[in-house]
């Protein structure tokens, strides 16, 4: 298989976090947020590897029979013994072509500095000389010198470079230093001199999606999906893409395959779990939420949202069967998230009619955590339909004392006072809801209906 070097980039600015409809219930079916974890990529800088490469400048005749000794040197990589040769002479007798060959050679020993020195003297002398500025580039850019490395990138593409090496680094530095745009033409052109390199096409897949434009970097990663399919990270940019876009089938697909490859990333089986959940394949979406179990400890997060997703979708066998592999590492659960786990048992033999259970898990669920809102609403709601109307107020009272769920119990106590023909009280408390609240308009159309069923009580009684 055909090695693919990735461009470092930070997809997760991008794609980050990603909606997938309806993957909630009741009182979550606001569209939830997610966001695929892709692998840090990185961007390998080529080395200077030139063996001397032809050069725009030439030598003077007075210099062949030195070029012809420093050949022999070279070819021998005795490279000390061919700075000593050039260095015998001073720089102001030498051409550029020589000087800049001395610049190589200090870049080749990896002497940085003195290579810097020399690629300047060239360009005071031959400022449009291409080789030095790419040259010089490349070195600014292993000393992570990035402005300095752009400018002379830049200047060697103004100048006629056609080398796709110099436009491919141009975009990766534009595309870090200042804009996707004009990263986008640089990779391009990198690309139409070199089509097969797969580092100028990540490099083009990471400028478009940093300008979002999704249908052009989907139709890339299709091609190098194509060319490069055991590369799970590129499976993981498509269905990142796929999600962007709201094809939830495509986005999936790719995340299977992903996942076949190697990928065991929690929030990567979590999303296709989810995924699966919204397309009704179940059986599939245990299995990957089981898989995400046994990678660490329980995200009580996702499990929140796939059982109350079940139970939404009244599939009691799965429910059941998530339920009780929880069960199976009870131990590893602190208080909070085990009263999180006893509420959704209760739920569910709420949803069977097993009323006897359901008491029970309300119960363990409010003495692991007594602060669990939820579970206080739900509790009290299910006493509320139960008739057991002095629990119901007892339970919505506590969890009025909850700053996040105090409208829902304000209502819930309502109804509860409705239930008991205790208009005037539930009109108190409707009241005090709005007073908190006033652009619920629904709080004041009640108001409005339980003040009239007041006056004409009052009207019956005169």
């Amino acid at each position: 298989m055909k090695e693919l070097t990735f461009i470092k980039f930070s997809i997760l600015s991008l794609l980050a976090m990603l909606q997938l409809s309806q993957l909630a219930t009741a009182e979550t079916l606001q569209q939830p947020k997610y966001t695929l974890k892709l692998e840090t990529t990185e961007f390998i800088l080529p080395k200077f590897t030139g063996e001397f490469r032809k050069r725009e400048a030439a030598i003077s005749p007075k210099e062949y029979e030195t070029a012809e000794v420093l050949r022999e040197l070279l070819n021998e990589k005795k490279y000390g013994e061919a700075i000593a040769t050039l260095s015998e002479l001073f720089s102001i007798e030498l051409s550029p072509a020589m000087l800049l060959l001395k610049a190589q050679i200090y870049f080749q020993m990896e002497d940085f500095k003195k290579a810097e020195r020399t690629y300047l003297q060239i360009l005071t002398r031959m400022p449009q000389l291409v080789r030095a500025h790419s040259d010089l580039a490349q070195l600014y850019l292993l000393q992570e010198k990035t402005g300095k490395a752009r400018s002379h990138f830049a200047k060697a593409v103004s100048f006629g470079s056609n080398d796709a090496t110099i436009h491919g680094q141009l975009g990766y530095l534009n595309l870090h230093e200042h804009n996707a745009w004009s990263a986008i033409s640089a990779y391009q052109t990198a690309m139409s001199l070199e089509p097969n390199n797969a580092q100028w096409k990540q490099g083009l897949l990471s400028a478009l999606l940093e300008a979002h434009m999704t249908e052009s970097a989907m139709a890339l990663v299709d091609e190098m999906v194509t060319d490069y399919p055991e590369e799970k990270e590129l499976w993981l940019i498509r269905a990142s893409i796929a999600l962007q876009a709201e094809n939830t089938l495509k986005a999936l697909a790719s995340l299977e395959i992903a996942i076949r490859l190697g990928d065991t990333s929690k929030e990567n089986l979590q999303v296709a779990a989810q995924l699966h959940m919204q397309n009704k394949n179940y059986d599939r979406a245990l299995n990957l939420l089981e898989q995400n179990m046994s990678l660490g400890s329980i995200d009580m997060t996702t499990l929140d949202k796939a059982l109350s997703w079940l139970l939404h979708e009244r599939q009691w066998l799965h429910a059941k069967k998530l339920l009780d592999k929880v069960s199976e590492r009870l131990t590893e659960l602190d208080d909070q998230k085990l009263s999180r786990y006893y509420l959704h048992r209760a739920l569910f033999a709420s949803k069977n009619k097993d009323l006897s259970a359901a008491k029970k898990h309300y119960t363990l669920a409010l003495e692991k955590d007594p602060t669990n809102g939820k579970a206080l609403i739900e509790a009290a709601e299910f006493y509320r339909l139960q008739e057991a109307f002095t629990q119901a107020e007892l339970l919505f009272s506590r969890a009025q004392a909850l700053r996040d769920f105090e409208m829902q119990a304000l209502r819930g106590k309502a109804r509860v006072y409705i239930d008991m023909l205790d208009y005037k009280s539930a009109l108190i408390t409707l009241q005090k809801a709005f007073r908190k609240n006033p652009a619920e308009s629904d709080l004041k159309d009640n108001i409005i209906v339980l003040e009239n069923i007041l006056k004409a009580n009052e009207a019956a009684n005169i």
